[in-house]
């Protein structure tokens, strides 16, 4: 923490934290939110180094970052971010002060699960031989815009990866529109297992006639 000292003053201590969650009031059975962001930044400031200290560690950390949407109805809405619980002797900032959430429609479907590998992720040489994944369909639970452009779910390779071997592993799955646009949605189950099979390119060796 940064402290600064005025003319003899007591000293002030701050400190800023940044990616601390926000804790979503809404009801849960009804709607689906989306297009927000889950953390924010706080400011905090204090005269009491130690309670200041126990606010900064996340572990002992007692107040909470709140958005409340249990009153607000469907539609695109800003809300003001408030602080709960926290000590006295302690202030704190939230920046932004607001966030924006679009509230929609609670609903749920089933969609077709299907393996993907982009081709930037062969190794060269070789040629995808076969995709598979162990679950071939999956309910998506999103908002009734949101789901009525859902066209798949997607069972993708990690990014950082590229294949020159079989790969078998548990992957995140991730509702997608016609074009490969990731949509906002909770899937059940959230991982599936991918497995993907490759196969070397065999070399074309000119044959020469005499």
């Amino acid at each position: 923490p940064i402290c600064s000292q005025v003319s003899g003053m007591t000293e002030t201590y701050t400190h800023t934290l940044t990616n601390v969650p926000i804790d979503i009031k809404y009801d849960s059975d009804k709607y689906f939110i989306s297009g927000y962001s889950y953390e924010t930044e706080v400011y905090l400031t204090s005269i009491n180094r130690v309670k200041l200290d126990s606010e900064i560690n996340s572990d002992t950390r007692s107040f909470k970052v709140v958005a409340d949407l249990s009153k607000l109805g469907e539609g695109t809405q800003t809300v003001n971010l408030g602080v709960i619980n926290l000590p006295s002797g302690v202030t704190a900032t939230v920046l932004p002060e607001s966030l924006s959430v679009t509230i929609g429609k609670k609903t749920s479907k089933t969609f077709e699960v299907r393996g993907q590998v982009d081709d930037s992720q062969l190794a060269t040489g070789y040629e995808i031989k076969k995709i598979a994944t162990d679950i071939s369909a999956v309910e998506v639970t999103s908002d009734e815009a949101i789901i009525s452009q859902i066209d798949h779910v997607v069972a993708s390779l990690p990014e950082d990866m590229t294949l020159d071997s079989d790969y078998s592993g548990r992957v995140t799955l991730q509702a997608v529109a016609s074009d490969g646009t990731i949509l906002a949605s909770v899937i059940n189950p959230t991982k599936a297992t991918l497995s993907v099979t490759v196969k070397k390119l065999t070399k074309s060796v000119p044959v020469t006639l005499e």
